[in-house]
């Protein structure tokens, strides 16, 4: 038997000893210490010795949500529930089945996704754990009033690192976040309490609530303490304050949406910290992070000169330009393009003499942008859009895109405005003054911070509701006009698609051959007809007959600007060429 047989051995061996330990407590009074005792400690005291094996700790848990470690939870905080009062005069510790099930529950949230969806889905732990935090923020401080607490925090934060969008929903639906105020309130000499309230704090608050009776500058520097530890540690993480470098970097990556965390971080003294992380390259989440962390601080004036002279800093994240991953290409790609695009003259930007439509979006909202872009292809718009996410150089090529845009879309929402790369792009577009248009598409979003100053009190597009899309694209359309209108020649002319089912019996046969095209152009008996006109094919003249019905602005353009035709001449070939339902 080699050695991965024995190890898979001693893991079936060790899965199936824990399921008994734990069909043991299932069926026990959990405050009964001397019938089971013995059972939670055996759990306990195995993940303890498996801490600095994952793979083996990740299999136990996994083990121990597979025998229903969510109905446990949730029984032993109905116990809390009903005993809080006494639990709230306990001087000393609870008892130790207790603090040792929920220091069980805490290091399951910590390594199993399973079991934090597990838990976000439920609202009675979630409305159970939010009741307990809210009343223990108004009693008296005892060790075991702070341990659940901390346990609550914890769980909390776990969830919402691993399962962030079912977890906002259900967290916001009982409004978690006023229990967490409270508890920082109350705990605000605590620096742990209060670091970890508002890294939670972090996922749930949208930019504008962030203020600074939350979040105090002290706590963020103590939360780069924090940092500071995990990363000198050889197994990544903080053991006294139980944070792993990846989830304090997220916490920190959620407060650097602010603007005014973005200053306080870099005179806090964390650029050596990401500097470190970065050349260690010791765990790809954990330079993604940095990474992201490094582009939103860019964003803010004061920081630029800090961060560009920074000599190790722009040698690491120039060396991170040419990393094998994609993801950390792009996101140092773009730190150091936003940071180096402040130096930049407007009047180095040349145009493209073919302007285009460009859509700048967050991937969340892809699949209306997509439909958007289809529809606007058809009506003869050239539109660029980042579909397959472009490698390498993707900040050089959406950079070039803003650059040639006729008018940029800007597809709001509040991942949009979080997202460094859509910021990037929007303030670009602001810096170069091209035209805006606004897309709302998240429902009832209102754009506030940084992009409610670009946004302004232009009116925007909402494409929330689906049943409207084709109502708010005929808006769009004619908001746009000619701007990023492809039509310059004949032959540059897309292929405009049916967009209307009344259209169907209107498609023009492919039979017709260039001398019956030109017979045809003769008889519309036009007083200036131009050679763009005759340049025409069946297939282009088959378009130009669907536009007639389905957007006639765009095709009354096309036929003046493109085709050449004015005053009599338009009326005369539009009369015509309704004629053709026949051919």
């Amino acid at each position: 038997m080699d050695s991965k047989e024995n190890l898979d051995s001693i893991d079936a061996s060790l899965r199936q000893k824990i399921k008994q330990e734990f069909t043991a407590i299932k069926y026990s009074d959990i405050l009964q210490e001397d019938m089971i005792e013995i059972h939670i400690k055996f759990i306990w005291n195995t993940l303890e010795k498996l801490k600095r094996k994952k793979e083996q700790l990740v299999s136990v848990i996994d083990n121990l949500v597979e025998s229903n470690l969510k109905g446990g939870t949730e029984r032993i905080l109905s116990l809390l529930e009903e005993n809080k009062e006494k639990l709230a005069t306990t001087t000393g510790v609870f008892p130790e089945n207790v603090r040792n099930f929920l220091s069980i529950v805490w290091v399951g949230t910590d390594v199993s996704c399973l079991l934090c969806h597990q838990f976000v889905c439920s609202s009675v732990i979630i409305r159970k754990t939010s009741r307990l935090l809210d009343f223990l923020s108004d009693v008296f401080t005892s060790e075991s009033v702070l341990f659940v607490i901390k346990f609550i925090l914890g769980c909390w934060h776990n969830c919402l690192r691993h399962a962030s969008s079912a977890a906002r929903i259900h967290f916001r639906e009982i409004d978690s976040k006023l229990a967490i105020q409270k508890t920082i309130h109350k705990y605000e000499d605590n620096q742990m309490v209060v670091a970890k309230g508002i890294i939670v704090l972090s996922y749930l608050l949208i930019e504008s609530e962030k203020d600074d009776s939350i979040l105090e500058n002290e706590v963020l520097g103590f939360i780069i303490q924090i940092l500071s530890q995990a990363v000198e540690s050889e197994e990544r993480v903080s053991r006294r304050h139980g944070m792993s470098v990846q989830e304090i970097l997220q916490g920190i990556n959620n407060l650097s949406v602010n603007d005014k965390n973005k200053e306080e971080l870099v005179k806090r003294k964390s650029l050596p910290i990401f500097v470190k992380i970065l050349k260690e390259k010791r765990d790809q989440e954990e330079v993604l992070q940095t990474l992201t962390i490094i582009w939103r601080i860019s964003f803010l004036d004061q920081n630029f000169p800090k961060l560009i002279s920074d000599a190790d800093l722009v040698s690491v994240i120039e060396s991170l330009q040419f990393d094998k991953h994609e993801r950390i290409r792009h996101s140092a790609t773009g730190a150091l393009w936003e940071m180096r695009q402040r130096n930049m003259s407007i009047d180095c930007i040349k145009d493209d003499p073919r302007p285009h439509v460009m859509i700048s979006y967050q991937w969340d909202s892809q699949k209306v942008m997509l439909k958007v872009k289809d529809f606007l292809k058809q009506a003869g718009y050239k539109v660029w859009m980042d579909v397959e996410n472009i490698s390498g150089s993707t900040v050089e090529a959406m950079s070039l895109a803003i650059e040639n845009a006729a008018v940029v879309l800007i597809c709001m929402s509040q991942r949009y405005k979080e997202s460094p790369s859509c910021r990037s792009e929007a303030e670009y577009s602001y810096k170069l003054r091209k035209c805006v248009v606004p897309l709302r598409v998240e429902p009832r979003y209102v754009p506030d911070g940084w992009l409610g100053i670009i946004i302004g009190t232009r009116l925007y597009f909402d494409f929330t509701p689906e049943k409207q899309f084709d109502h708010m694209m005929e808006n769009l359309i004619k908001e746009l006009g000619s701007k990023g209108r492809i039509f310059d020649n004949i032959d540059g002319m897309v292929s405009i698609k049916q967009q209307s089912k009344d259209n169907t019996e209107e498609k023009i046969s492919g039979s017709w051959t260039k001398t019956r095209m030109n017979g045809w152009l003769d008889s519309c008996d036009l007083s200036k007809p131009s050679k763009r006109l005759y340049d025409l094919n069946f297939e282009l003249l088959s378009e130009l007959r669907l536009l007639q019905t389905s957007s006639p602005a765009t095709f009354y353009d096309i036929l003046r600007s493109d085709l050449l035709l004015s005053g009599v001449d338009v009326i005369k070939f539009s009369q015509e060429l309704r004629k053709l339902s026949d051919i």
